[in-house]
């Protein structure tokens, strides 16, 4: 979906209708994509920051070039932009999973010998440059980075190290917290935390933290099957008993 298209206002005004807020997420798969969709996407190649397959996978990605990667660069920030105009409250970068950016800042998919590889501050780079032309464009308030060290939740206390409370931003602490892990998180050490995927079975996630109500956990085998296009585990769950909210009044 385009960001500046017509749907994505109708969402961005039906979230803020509600007195919420709502960013969106920006990224580019690199080479955990799949190379017969790249096909039918006007032949569009198959990159990374090296030419090194996913371990398992036999396609091998083509290397970005520096004139590539200045591109990517400017089509984030349009791409950012496009969020803006759409009625978003800012952007996310999505610098984890092992997506593009992050197939960059990671020495086991960067073995590159340029500007962009290397030592930490080189593979870094291209995250950083995005970053930095995202913010010259929408402003830092509304930009935000989303990174995952080790991908588990233990990871979060060495990043935040490292952020050490910098000025005018917010560190915000993801990825398997429960009620009691949350308050105890920013109790202790401040900041914010975000939950994911405990919407999808907790469409009242917010109403049910605030009022110590058991959460669903779910069952993460049915939130994302190709071709189904029922509600069957994934937008079925319904409200705790004790919220009288209706899903007709969303």
């Amino acid at each position: 979906m385009r960001a500046d298209s017509s749907p994505g206002l109708q969402v961005t005004k039906a979230v803020h209708e509600k007195g919420s807020f709502i960013f969106l997420q920006l990224w580019a798969l690199g080479r955990a994509a799949e190379t017969a969709v790249l096909a039918k996407e006007n032949n569009s190649p198959y990159v990374s920051a090296s030419p090194i397959p996913i371990p398992g996978k036999t396609d091998v990605p083509r290397a970005l070039t520096t004139d590539e990667i200045k591109e990517y660069v400017a089509t984030y920030v349009a791409a950012a932009k496009n969020a803006i105009r759409a009625g978003f409250d800012g952007v996310e970068i999505h610098g984890a999973n092992g997506y593009l950016l992050d197939q960059f800042i990671q020495d086991v998919s960067n073995q590159r010998t340029d500007e962009y590889g290397g030592s930490i501050e080189n593979r870094a780079r291209f995250a950083l440059e995005v970053t930095d032309a995202i913010v010259e464009a929408v402003g830092a308030e509304r930009t935000g980075f989303r990174i995952s060290p080790w991908g588990v939740f233990s990871g979060t206390d060495f990043i935040r190290d490292i952020w050490q409370g910098v000025e005018g931003s917010t560190f915000i602490s993801t990825n398997g917290h429960t009620r009691n892990s949350a308050i105890e998180t920013v109790d202790n050490k401040g900041g914010l935390v975000g939950f994911g995927r405990l919407f999808m079975p907790n469409p009242d996630l917010p109403f049910r933290l605030l009022k110590n109500i058991a959460l669903e956990r779910g069952d993460q085998a049915t939130w994302y099957m190709p071709g189904n296009l029922t509600p069957a585990g994934y937008s079925d769950w319904p409200f705790a008993p004790e919220n009288d909210q209706q899903i007709s009044t969303l």
